[in-house]
């Protein structure tokens, strides 16, 4: 049996109220069109994890030859639009916030918040050890705040991890935060051992420091990264990920000059974290406005240790080049326009790309030494949300907005709305149907949504336990 407090059951009676009302006359209730972000996996599973801005997760389950995909509603999860996602090796999922950080260690049907020091702040990273299923690091990067007389007082940001799947967090020893922001973190992909932070001053001229740590955290070192050879003062700096031969060498993207720069880079920094490190451009891409406020440029990174090849997801598509050979020259690959993840499975490459024309493609794929790029998923071939216990989170509140949105990825009304009597497993095959038409709007009446909504709301508030 689970206990309901009545602030829980008034956050989500506040949340389908407003969702009935949007979606009675909005064409774009999330925000925007939804966008493919990133693949994540859980090891030994087909299973993909698809973030999407503005929508959530999609989960796709590998049945046969295709994918049955199924829909967990960012609604569910928590309040931030921009946040990012991990998953750890054994399944928890971790969600950034504009306030803490939200998690699930059941298949993503309970979205709970992080508490101690880390729920008081921004975060803004998330990255999960490849070994250790427990643990996972948050970066956390508030901005500072204003008072009165116009100046402007520190947050207590820092470096966080859970050793125990998110129930606690500590901060972490060894990097000094005062006046800083910390705005990116990665784990080296060997043992967990070598993790790498990012962080910046608050005020220009912005100083970019590097945080290494060689022992799991126990402690760091940095060194400054504030400049590009040829290019001159760094405004933001974000690492994408460790080189899974060598680990004293990570990969960021990086934007010069103004904080609107048209430009990205992404930079090869070797001895990262040291004084002796450097950075070197590999490639230079424009940064492209798409729907929601979501800025393309150097996205995503995958490497194919078998052909010692790095691929690169980008506003203009894919790049391909060997990352054991110095320099590093990317070229242009595949059919896809632009890119904003790129995945390696075996012999197999996927990709987020553009889910209307000319790509397509909300998700494609392709063989890793070929240069072809076939769509996989679209996102009206969404059969509703995934199959969730009654009275989880997401079994809650997802019905309600799949009801209200499904029009909006142009299909019909599903008859499968993610509700099972017992444990279900997130992106388990299930029923529904598919009278796919582009284009086509809700045609609920407002006025008749908000009866709706409020006559839900007395019955939810008046449920306590279930």
């Amino acid at each position: 049996m689970l206990v309901r407090s009545v602030t829980l059951q008034a956050r989500r009676v506040l949340v389908l109220l407003l969702l009935v009302i949007a979606g009675a006359g909005t064409a774009a209730a999330h925000g925007g069109l939804p966008i493919s972000l990133r693949i994540l996996r859980v090891p030994g599973s087909d299973t993909m994890y698809v973030p999407v801005h503005y929508w959530g997760i999609w989960v796709g389950t590998k049945v046969g030859a295709t994918y049955d995909w199924k829909w967990i509603c960012e609604e569910a999860i928590n309040a931030e639009r921009f946040r990012r996602y991990a998953v750890s090796t054994d399944g928890t999922y971790y969600a950034t916030n504009s306030k803490g950080l939200s998690f699930s260690r059941q298949n993503g049907c309970e979205w709970p918040a992080a508490t101690g020091d880390v729920a008081t702040l921004k975060t803004k990273d998330v990255a999960t050890d490849p070994v250790d299923g427990k643990i996972a690091w948050v970066a956390a990067g508030s901005e500072a705040l204003s008072n009165r007389d116009g100046s402007r007082t520190p947050q207590a940001n820092g470096l966080f991890v859970t050793r125990d799947h998110g129930d606690t967090f500590v901060r972490a020893a060894g990097i000094g935060t005062t006046g800083r922001t910390m705005d990116s973190v990665r784990i080296a992909p060997t043992d967990g051992k070598v993790v790498y932070a990012t962080s910046t001053n608050f005020e220009p001229p912005f100083d970019h420091l590097i945080h290494r740590s060689i022992d799991g955290g126990a402690t760091f070192a940095s060194a400054d990264l504030s400049t590009v050879v040829g290019r001159g003062g760094i405004s933001t700096l974000e690492l994408m990920a460790v080189d899974p031969r060598d680990p004293t060498i990570v990969y960021a993207r990086a934007n010069v000059g103004a904080i609107d720069a048209t430009t990205q880079l992404l930079l090869r920094i070797t001895a990262a974290g040291t004084a002796g490190q450097s950075a070197v451009e590999i490639h230079a891409v424009p940064v492209a406005s798409l729907s929601g406020n979501f800025n393309s440029g150097i996205n995503d990174l995958a490497f194919d240790l078998a052909h010692d090849t790095l691929f690169v997801a980008t506003s203009a598509g894919i790049l391909r080049g060997s990352f054991t050979t110095s320099p590093v020259t990317l070229s242009p690959m595949s059919t896809l326009s632009q890119a904003q993840c790129v995945d390696v499975s075996g012999d197999e490459l996927f990709a987020c790309s553009w889910a209307y024309p000319p790509d397509s493609a909300a998700l494609a794929s392709g063989a890793v030494t070929g240069n072809t790029m076939t769509s996989i998923f679209e996102f009206q071939n969404t059969t509703g949300p995934i199959d969730c216990p009654v009275g989880t989170d997401v079994q809650m509140i997802c019905p309600d907005v799949w009801s209200s949105y499904a029009f909006q990825l142009g299909i019909g009304q599903s008859t499968d709305l993610g509700v099972t009597d017992a444990a279900g497993d997130a992106g388990e095959p299930g029923g529904g149907s598919c009278d796919c038409s582009l284009g086509r709007g809700s045609s609920t009446d407002a006025a008749s949504a908000v009866m709706v909504a409020l006559a839900l709301a007395g019955l939810l508030l008046r449920r306590r336990t279930q």
